[in-house]
């Protein structure tokens, strides 16, 4: 593992084979995107700016794979 927030981040992204990290708005205020881009991997911000989705503050990628799996991640993410 690289030093470096965002770099931790894209690499843990690519070993567990992701090809999109999800950014909730907290992050964007430090993410830099150029690590995941490096690496192949694209930087999705959730929610969308002007997008409303008050569900959002109350998620975990990990309670949702927990309880919905990964068909229903996928179903969330898309809305």
């Amino acid at each position: 593992m690289r030093p470096g927030r965002s770099e931790r981040l894209a690499d843990l992204a690519v070993t567990v084979g992701a090809t999109t990290y999800l950014c909730g708005t907290g992050g964007a205020k430090y993410l830099d995107e150029k690590p995941f881009a490096e690496l192949g991997v694209a930087v999705q911000y959730v929610p969308a700016v002007g997008e409303p989705r008050p569900e959002w503050n109350r998620l975990s990628a990990l309670g949702a794979i927990a309880t919905e799996g990964r068909a229903g991640v996928r179903l969330l993410v898309a809305g």
